[in-house]
């Protein structure tokens, strides 16, 4: 793993996505292919179909790499066929907003909660659930 990206946080969902996102975008530009991240680098040949030409390819490959490293395996896994450009426009989407961090934050802490064995009557579990409610 490239020793700059080893400092970046994996992003679970959770926390400031906009300081980790600005985190990544540094290191794209370190790379030199921040420009796979700003602008969709396909474009639609005489046939119909949408290419790269080799250059942006081996671009849009390597920021996918690295914005992909740097986040938690879930994330990661559920974003394999997407494009640098459709990736960074997804997540963007999913977390920019104070609100759906809130409620991505609110929706660990509610499956993270779990009845154990020493609470028989469920009251332990009760008061948890209430406060994270």
């Amino acid at each position: 793993m490239d020793p700059i990206i080893a400092y970046i946080d994996k992003f679970d969902g959770n926390g400031n996505f906009t300081l980790w996102k600005n985190h990544v975008y540094l290191v794209l530009q370190a790379k030199g292919v921040a420009h796979a991240v700003e602008n969709d680098l396909r474009y639609e040949d005489s046939s119909g179909n949408f290419v790269f030409d080799i250059d942006d390819s081996k671009a849009d490959d390597t920021a996918s790499i690295i914005i992909r490293s740097c986040l938690t395996p879930e994330y990661a896994n559920y974003s394999m066929k997407l494009k640098a450009f459709e990736l960074w426009a997804e997540l963007d989407m999913l977390f920019s907003s104070a609100k759906t961090s809130q409620i991505v934050a609110q929706l660990s802490k509610l499956l993270a909660c779990k009845m154990q064995p020493s609470d028989k009557n469920g009251r332990t579990f009760t008061a948890t659930f209430k406060s994270i409610v």
